[in-house]
């Protein structure tokens, strides 16, 4: 069973543990384990899998970690320039002057939103989204069955000889996130002309007090 140590946690998420702990089931509270002391991980893990700069044996001399005795590598300095900015992001893909301004819509749960763009073979599509709650997210382009053009079956699966009954290929593969601090964003140059959408699902289920709200942009780029 995967197991989460949080060792000298803040203040506020021990209270809140006190909280969800007793509306939590059993797998759930025993796979969560809050640690005070450094010596008290050896209540939990062997020395041997414990660094040793926490009191354990483990040593990482393989070049990996600075220092070896930390068993991580050595953190490295966050400036300014590493922040994604959008701006110089939109630039790099054509957008000189201004980068585009995303636009807004609330998903209802049990619902996807769906922008669909129609690309010539080679033009370039560029995203960006944020959301304040969990969204299922994925990239197809739509594919006709059985009037699907010669030049589109190279990436259809085929079975005895004959072309299977699908009418979507996937771009990005379904994942499911929350972003909302630096955007999710991408670009995907089309192989072959047609249709191709991009969907936002909502994962969860039922009521809920958060409405589900997604800032986005989805532009064909000038190459």
């Amino acid at each position: 069973m995967t197991r989460l140590y949080l060792m000298h946690p803040p203040g506020i998420l021990s209270i809140m543990w006190q909280v969800v702990k007793h509306i939590a089931d059993e797998k759930t509270q025993s796979s969560i384990a809050f640690i005070q002391k450094v010596e008290d991980l050896q209540n939990y893990l062997d020395p041997a899998a414990i660094p040793e700069d926490l009191g354990g044996t483990w040593r990482d001399d393989s070049g990996f970690a600075d220092p070896p005795e930390s068993c991580c590598q050595k953190p490295l300095p966050v400036s300014a320039e590493d922040y994604f900015d959008r701006n110089i992001w939109w630039k790099s893909h054509g957008f000189i002057k201004k980068a585009p301004e995303p636009k807004t819509t609330t998903i209802k749960n049990k619902s996807i939103f769906e922008i669909t763009k129609e690309l010539k073979e080679g033009e370039k599509l560029c995203w960006e989204f944020t959301t304040n709650t969990d969204l299922t997210f994925d990239i197809v382009r739509v594919i006709s069955k059985s009037d699907t053009p010669e030049s589109l079956k190279e990436n259809i699966g085929h079975t005895n000889g004959k072309m299977e009954e699908i009418d979507e290929e996937t771009l990005s593969p379904k994942v499911t996130l929350t972003s909302l601090k630096v955007p999710e964003h991408g670009e995907i140059i089309a192989k072959h002309p047609g249709i191709y959408k991009f969907r936002w699902e909502t994962s969860g289920g039922g009521w809920s007090l958060i409405s589900n709200k997604l800032h986005y942009i989805v532009e064909i780029c000038k190459q």
